[in-house]
């Protein structure tokens, strides 16, 4: 908690926030803008694929990469950690372009 506190919720909302719009942004440059989840919060957001294949195809490339996300109510959720630079939300956004527009 003395981590939590030091860095300050609204500090880490924002650098959290900045990533899902990356992903958002990344998203929209690969041509997947309906994948987007509008109005997601800051430390979360989801990909709404299409269709249950496609969402298939995009979970079983994002695990074999080596991202983590969960299915939830046919979407798969991802809430990237502090770690996570703006270029890995934009490799997301390839792992999953690549493996649904093949």
């Amino acid at each position: 908690l003395a981590q939590l506190q030091a860095w300050g919720v609204s500090t880490i909302s924002r650098c959290l926030g900045m990533l899902t719009t990356q992903l958002d942004r990344a998203l929209e440059a690969q041509g997947l803008s309906s994948w987007k989840t509008p109005n997601h919060a800051p430390h979360f957001t989801a990909l709404r694929a299409p269709d249950s294949m496609q969402l298939e195809l995009a979970a079983n490339a994002l695990s074999r990469e080596g991202v983590i996300c969960t299915r939830r109510a046919g979407l798969l959720r991802i809430a990237p950690h502090l770690h996570v630079g703006r270029d890995d939300m934009a490799r997301v956004a390839r792992i999953v372009a690549a493996a649904v527009q093949a």
